[in-house]
C-alpha cells in the first residue's frame, strides 16, 4: 500500500456561528497519516466500511464483494466475491456485513428478505434467521446508516428501523422507533427504543437530512444522536432503557432546524449535520459536523468540524476539518476516518492522533 501524508486535511473555519452558547476548546491534532485503499472500486456509492468487533480489521463490502483491511499490517489481506462460492444467498442487496474476530465469522443482513445469515470462518452457512414483527408495528428497516449490531452473548440483534408512514410526517415523527431488538434464534422483534426528540416532533414540516441518526455501541451501552436539530446524545442499556442524556454539542453548529418549504432546489436550506459519530470511551464521543454551503446564510462553501465531547465534564473540543469524511473508529488518542482523495478519486484511510487542550 502506498502511504502518503495529507497536508490538506485541516482547513480554516471562518464562518459565523449561531450554535451552542460558549466556546469550544481546542482539539489538537498531533499527527496523522493515510493509506490508499487499493483492490476495488471503493468509491462506489454502495460501499460500506465497518470495523470488526475487536477493531483490528476494517471490513469493506460492496454488493457481493468483501475486503479485509488489517489495521496493524496497514493493507488489505483478504477478499472474497460471494458469487464465486457455493453459497446460496438471497438475490437481493446485502445492507450490512459484520466481521467477528472471536471466531472469524461473518454476519450478513438482507433487509429485503428479512433475513440474517451467519457464515463460519470457512464460508459455510451456520445459521439463517428470519426476522419478524416489524411489519406488525408499521415499521421498515432503515435503508441507510450502519445501525446493525449483534450481541453474541445475549443472542440479540439491534437493527435500525423507522415508521413506514413516510407520507405523513406527524405519525412518522411520533411513531418512529430507531432501533429494533430481535431475538437471535427466532428472529422475533422483542422490543424497540430510541425516538425523535420533543422539539423535532413539534415541527410540522419535512426537513432534509442525510439519514436519521448516528448510532454507536460500547460495553453493552447504545448511543443515539439525531443527524439534525439536536445536540443531545442519548445513552441506553441493552434492553433499551434510557440511562443518561448528554447535551453538549459544538459551538460551531446550529441546532435550529431549517424547514423544507416550497421548491426544494430554489428555496430550501440544508441543516447543519451531525454527520458521523464514534464512541471513543464511556466518557468521550467523537463526532464530525458539517455546515452546508448556503448562499442565503452567506456560507460560501461546505465546512467540517471535528469535535470531541467530554461527557463527564460537559466540555466540547473541536478543530476545522474537510467535510464529508466518515468516522470509523476512535479511542482516547486516535481517530480513523475514510475520505475521497480530493484530486484522484481514490479512497483513503486517515489515521489521526489527537489530544485535548489542557
Amino acid at each position: 500500500m502506498a502511504k502518503h501524508y495529507l497536508f490538506f486535511l485541516l482547513g480554516v473555519l471562518t464562518i459565523s456561528c449561531n450554535g451552542k452558547s460558549g466556546q469550544d476548546l481546542s482539539l489538537e491534532i498531533v499527527g496523522f497519516d493515510t493509506t490508499f485503499l487499493e483492490g476495488g472500486n471503493f468509491k462506489y456509492v454502495g460501499t460500506k466500511y465497518r470495523m470488526s468487533d475487536q477493531n483490528n480489521y476494517l471490513l469493506i463490502h460492496q454488493g457481493v464483494e468483501i475486503y479485509w483491511f488489517d489495521v496493524k499490517k496497514d493493507s488489505i489481506v483478504k477478499s472474497i466475491n460471494l458469487d464465486t462460492t457455493n453459497l446460496i444467498l438471497p438475490q437481493v442487496s446485502m445492507l450490512q456485513a459484520h466481521y467477528q474476530e472471536t471466531d472469524s465469522s461473518l454476519v450478513l443482513f438482507f433487509p429485503q428478505r428479512n433475513k440474517i445469515i451467519h457464515l463460519s470462518f470457512d464460508l459455510k452457512i451456520e445459521k439463517e434467521v428470519n426476522l419478524s414483527g416489524i411489519q406488525e408495528i408499521n415499521h421498515m428497516f432503515m435503508p441507510y446508516g450502519q445501525v446493525f449490531h449483534y450481541d453474541n452473548k445475549q443472542r440479540q440483534y439491534y437493527i435500525g428501523m423507522m415508521s413506514s408512514k413516510l407520507g405523513a410526517y406527524k405519525p412518522f415523527l411520533t411513531e418512529t422507533r430507531f432501533v429494533g431488538v430481535f431475538d437471535g434464534n427466532s428472529g422475533k422483534l422483542n422490543s424497540s427504543f430510541g425516538e425523535f426528540g420533543e422539539d423535532r416532533k413539534k415541527v410540522e414540516s419535512y426537513v432534509s437530512s442525510e439519514g436519521l441518526i448516528n448510532f454507536g455501541t460500547l460495553n453493552d451501552r447504545f448511543y443515539i444522536r439525531e443527524k439534525v436539530g439536536s445536540s443531545q446524545i442519548l445513552e441506553y442499556d441493552r434492553v433499551g432503557n434510557l440511562e443518561k442524556t448528554y447535551d453538549i454539542g459544538s459551538f460551531y453548529l446550529s441546532y435550529k432546524l431549517d424547514l423544507n418549504q416550497g421548491d426544494f432546489e430554489e428555496s430550501h436550506s440544508f441543516n447543519d449535520h451531525n454527520y458521523g459519530m464514534a464512541i471513543a470511551s464511556a466518557s468521550r464521543i467523537v463526532s464530525l459536523g458539517v455546515k452546508f454551503k448556503d448562499d442565503s446564510k452567506n456560507i460560501l462553501r461546505h465546512y467540517g468540524i471535528l469535535f470531541v465531547e467530554d461527557l463527564e465534564n460537559g466540555i466540547c473540543y473541536s478543530t476545522p476539518i474537510d467535510p464529508f469524511q466518515k468516522i470509523l473508529w476512535a479511542n482516547d488518542s486516535e481517530i480513523y476516518l475514510i475520505r475521497i482523495h480530493p484530486e484522484t478519486e481514490d479512497m483513503i484511510l486517515v489515521k489521526i492522533r489527537y489530544k485535548l487542550e489542557s
